[in-house]
Parts: C-alpha cells; sequence; structure tokens
C-alpha cells in the first residue's frame, strides 16, 4: 500500500469530498471526541468499495470509517451508544 501522510480532517474533506474514507492513525479531538487528523488508507464513494479496497492487515488497531460529506440523520435521532 502507497504510504499517505497524516491529515487534517479539513484537508482528508476537501482532498476526498463526498467520499467515505478509511482513516488510522487516527487522534480524536480533545473537546469534540471526532476525528481531528489521520491516514487515509482508502476512499471510495461507497463504504462497501472503501472497505474491500484495504486488506486488514495494513490497518491498524485504531482506525475509523467516515463520510465526508454532510450527513443525513433520521427525525428524532438522538445517537448511539457502543459498549465494549
Amino acid at each position: 500500500m502507497q504510504s499517505r501522510p497524516v491529515m487534517t480532517w479539513e484537508q482528508i474533506r476537501t482532498a476526498f469530498p463526498q467520499e467515505y474514507v478509511l482513516l488510522d492513525q487516527v487522534v480524536l479531538g480533545a473537546e469534540s471526541r471526532s476525528v481531528a487528523k489521520g491516514r487515509v488508507c482508502a476512499h471510495a464513494p461507497t463504504r462497501r468499495e472503501v472497505l474491500a479496497a484495504v486488506p486488514a492487515s495494513d490497518v491498524d488497531f485504531s482506525w475509523a470509517l467516515k463520510f465526508t460529506g454532510p450527513v443525513r440523520l433520521p427525525p428524532g435521532f438522538t445517537g448511539l451508544y457502543v459498549s465494549r
């Protein structure tokens, strides 16, 4: 896999508009706990394509799958709870 630099979320959104991005080396923002930085491992118009584009062995334990475009939430959506 081609090595790519760590980019800020704004740089990622600019470089890969309206696409799904698979990130590793993820850094979360201190205040918002959302992605602040990361290294793009793969990008594609659909989740299926981006996940198929990179072998699991090339992604470290800290990864994220994000969409760079606007996210539309259903009416009444309040959030998700994920337990480990």
